[in-house]
């Protein structure tokens, strides 16, 4: 793969691999042109990009010439067909892949002959594969290695498909362990004591490859605009042991704060604080819609900053309300009535999976939350209309 942003690659990038004598890779490939239709074309094209996403990830480059696997040329292809031919190859990834591969991204480099461009895919690791090219009645599994791709034997099947399934089990071990954790209190940051948790997990599946690459560490400038939580308010950050915390208050236990690991994860926890003051009641709810739109709108902005750090999608969005025993679910308002409690320590909802930039962060957490007002006795969400989500501010 090449070290470089797609954004910011450029024609001098692709000339050094030449110059350099730069080799094809368990990461990357270079093709002299995109293959047409005829001829089982369409088929290689999704095999080597789906060889890419079986094994580690990669970049495919359209336009250099290899020799001997060696990059010799850059040759380029037509300018002028480049957006018919990303079209083509979206389409291809949309309805010849199954289950079908998400988050592949494509930049076209203008090069120094006019008219003549190269086109970089470039492809995730997959942990949700792995992918079968499907196309024209194929039904094949391909990995790479340093030089070309090859089908996936029954063995290497297997094997793909027992460590999809151990990042799951991994993920889920991570919440179960910061459930325990978080239920005694036992957070990166002193909270208030007195109310529940409302904890927020985004998980990148990536982050639990056993030799995962991942080190997100963004600028200190850029810490509090890409990672602060929807609907909470912080203004301090420390370093931690595991990345970095923005959380609220330094002089006193904070309500909130917000995890970021090295690794991807990230941890939101806010204070559900009960209502009421000196001798008034104390009153212990939640208040609805606003417990929808921080799950909602923190989906959106955490898996906008994971993708523009390069974290490999798919991620994880999970909500848990620990210690909510006696709370109950404002729906009507301030004049809200309803006795129904939680009645349990641990709520933990379904968890949302994000497999693509592109997505509907309501659609993805509706049945979710559904469960949620299940759990104090409603039929479901009150905010959907004509299956359209009306809480967004």
């Amino acid at each position: 793969m090449l070290a470089k942003s797609l954004e910011n690659l450029a024609a001098l990038d692709l000339q050094a691999l030449v110059d350099d004598g730069v080799a094809e890779s368990v990461t990357l490939e270079f093709k002299r042109e995109i293959p047409e239709a005829a001829g089982g074309g369409s088929v290689k094209i999704l095999r080597e990009i789906t060889a890419l996403a079986n094994t580690n990830g990669g970049d495919l480059i359209y336009g250099v010439a290899e020799q001997d696997s060696v990059a010799a040329e850059i040759a380029g292809i037509d300018a002028a067909t480049l957006g018919a031919q990303q079209q083509r190859i979206e389409n291809l990834l949309r309805d010849g892949v199954d289950p079908p591969l998400r988050g592949v991204r494509f930049q076209p480099v203008g090069l120094a002959t006019e008219g003549r461009a190269a086109l970089v895919v470039r492809v995730p690791k997959s942990w949700s594969g792995p992918h079968r090219v499907t196309t024209g009645g194929h039904a094949h599994f391909y990995g790479r290695n340093a030089k070309e791709s090859y089908p996936l034997d029954v063995a290497a099947l297997h094997e793909s498909f027992g460590a999809s399934d151990a990042m799951f089990a991994r993920a889920h071990a991570f919440q179960t362990d910061r459930i325990i954790q978080l239920s005694n209190r036992q957070t990166v940051r002193p909270l208030e004591r007195d109310g529940a948790l409302l904890v927020y997990h985004m998980l990148p599946l990536a982050s639990f490859a056993p030799a995962s690459r991942i080190n997100l560490w963004p600028p200190d400038a850029e810490r509090f605009a890409r990672f602060t939580p929807a609907l909470v308010n912080v203004s301090n950050q420390d370093p931690t042991f595991e990345g970095f915390v923005l959380f609220t208050q330094r002089r006193r236990d904070s309500v909130a704060y917000c995890h970021v690991h090295r690794s991807g994860c990230i941890e939101v926890a806010c204070v559900l604080g009960p209502i009421g003051e000196g001798d008034d009641p104390r009153e212990y709810w939640i208040e609805s819609p606003w417990i929808e739109q921080f799950a909602i709108f923190n989906t959106e902005r955490f898996a906008e900053s994971l993708n523009h750090y390069g974290v490999s999608l798919p991620y994880l969005a999970a909500l848990k309300i620990i210690g909510g025993t006696d709370y109950r679910l404002n729906v009507q308002g301030p004049n809200f009535q309803d006795q129904t409690r939680l009645g349990r320590g641990v709520l933990e909802l379904p968890p949302a999976q994000i497999e693509s930039t592109q997505f509907d962060s309501a659609s993805l957490w509706k049945d979710s939350l559904d469960r949620l007002y299940n759990a104090f006795g409603r039929e479901g969400s009150p905010f959907w209309r004509d299956g359209r989500w009306t809480a967004r501010r």
